[in-house]
């Protein structure tokens, strides 16, 4: 898909203090897009996103990505994340467009870096963004790749478990079939030594 460079905004900070990014969080605009764009360009905002996509599904990108927008509420989070408003026009739904445009822009990003969470505006601040229909779900496959690799490394641990269940299982039976062959042992040559004494009396008789 093609992302539109519209990096002017001056709500911004320049690089995130040597923060690895690790998060994506998710925002809806609560107002038309070209109003959005405009009001994210706008100092008195002292508000910005990393991207913004319309309900047609066209992705601008307003901050670059080694730069900290002002998005979260909280300068941590913003130092450590990628922010992504959506376009509602103050409705709840989410066009099917900007619905696929999100996922792609999602699986894109963390084609790039090691993100351990996607989180909700909602869930940085006391808000109700975003207001659209959004769900965490969509993004588990956004990756193919890197759900793939989550898979493989379940089925991976499974293994582990199951190799370690069959030692542990392998050195019992040993275990026990030693301690039988022990008992065995002991048996057979308690019954030779009776044998032997049977024999002795048998010739002390005669």
């Amino acid at each position: 898909m093609n992302i539109i460079r519209d990096v002017s905004t001056p709500n911004q900070t320049v690089g995130r203090s040597g923060t690895p990014i690790d998060t994506i969080i998710l925002h809806s605009t609560y107002g038309s897009y070209w109003g959005s764009v405009a009001w994210l360009k706008n100092p008195t905002a002292q508000a910005s996103a990393h991207y913004i996509i319309s309900r047609d599904g066209e992705i601008r990108k307003l901050v670059s990505e080694a730069n900290t927008a002002w998005h979260a509420g909280n300068l941590a989070m913003n130092r450590r994340s990628i922010g992504i408003e959506t376009t509602d026009d103050r409705l709840k739904d989410i066009t099917a467009k900007a619905k696929e445009s999100l996922i792609w822009l999602v699986a894109d990003i963390k084609k790039r870096y090691t993100i351990k969470d996607i989180k909700f505006h909602r869930d940085v601040i006391n808000t109700q963004c975003p207001y659209l229909d959004i769900r965490k779900e969509w993004f588990i496959s956004a990756d193919p790749l890197q759900e793939c690799l989550r898979q493989h490394g379940e089925l991976v641990g499974q293994v582990e478990d199951l190799k370690k269940q069959l030692q542990e299982a392998s050195a019992n039976f040993a275990r026990q079939l030693s301690e039988q062959a022990s008992i065995a042992q002991t048996m057979l040559n308690n019954y030779r030594d009776r044998v032997r004494d049977a024999i002795t009396r048998l010739q002390e008789i005669k």
